[in-house]
């Protein structure tokens, strides 16, 4: 009796002891976990719901947007213009831009003018005449740009021409000669010419003076004079650059100027003779002058 009693006890108190060492194991694993907070706690897994609708009828899909849209229209068959072309990096700012096929017949700025600028200085020498070859002579001018003045360059400067007797002097019934000396200030007003390259063209106007010397022979005897009247002309002028320096160039004027001589002997004896011919002078008359000159 007692012995069963004992046995009793002794199973009790293993349980016990049983239960005891695996509530501490199991403690001690809990200890070693990191705590989590409550609200980062993962939620238990619960079962994913399955979908009441029956196999036969799928949810719908929604239908694809590009799909809905129509095609998009076929290239048209002109082709499209081309791009403008971007501008040069060496064009000035504000410069007009370059011609298209529709307007070559407007002059292109952006080429480099030869119409005189401020500073520059044209120096030509050539020859003179007039239409009748009244009378013929070479002469040298110079053209000095002072400032600009709306589209051209102002210039101002002189000249000298050294004419001889032509036609006048032939139809005069005496040996008769003539010789004059032209010294004139200029004052011209020189363009750039629109569609024409190496083109300097210029107005001008003249004013000075012509020292004026005949001389009459009659036999032996010979008598000279001379004079000095004031000269006033208008005109233009233009100038072809063959290279950046020389150029070459032509001017039509207007001259007036006239006088009278007042004869004297001047060698041999006293002799009468008609001076109704060959008493007045005159120098009116159209100067077309050829010349050659350089630009400094």
């Amino acid at each position: 009796m007692k012995t069963s009693r004992t046995s009793h006890v002794a199973r009790i108190l293993a349980t016990f002891t049983a239960a005891v060492v695996s509530l501490s194991i199991e403690r001690a694993a809990r200890a070693d976990e990191p705590e989590v907070p409550p609200s980062e706690a993962p939620a238990p897994l619960a079962p994913a719901p399955v979908a009441a609708a029956p196999v036969a009828s799928p949810a719908p899909v929604a239908p694809l947007a590009p799909l809905a849209e129509p095609p998009p229209p076929l290239p048209s068959a002109e082709p499209a213009p081309a791009p403008a072309p971007a501008p040069s990096s060496t064009q000035v700012a504000g410069a007009p831009a370059a011609t298209t096929a529709g307007d070559r017949d407007v002059a292109d700025d952006t080429s480099p003018s030869y119409a005189l600028e401020p500073w520059d200085v044209d120096v030509r020498a050539g020859l003179h005449t007039t239409p009748i070859l009244e009378y013929g002579g070479v002469g040298a001018s110079v053209d000095a740009g002072m400032r600009k003045l709306g589209p051209g360059t102002l210039a101002i400067g002189g000249g000298m021409d050294y004419l001889f007797c032509g036609t006048t002097c032939t139809s005069a019934p005496l040996s008769f000669s003539q010789k004059q000396l032209s010294f004139d200030a200029r004052a011209s007003y020189h363009l750039r010419v629109p569609k024409i390259a190496r083109i300097d063209i210029y107005p001008l106007i003249t004013a000075g003076f012509i020292v004026s010397r005949s001389s009459i022979t009659v036999g032996n005897s010979e008598y000279r004079a001379s004079d000095v009247a004031p000269s006033i002309g208008f005109g233009a002028g233009a100038s072809y650059f063959f290279t950046d320096r020389i150029f070459a160039g032509a001017e039509a004027r207007f001259r007036y100027s006239a006088g009278s001589y007042s004869y004297e002997l001047a060698s041999g004896a006293p002799k009468a003779f008609d001076r109704s011919n060959v008493t007045a002078w005159n120098a009116s008359t159209v100067d077309l002058a050829l010349a050659v000159g350089t630009r400094f």
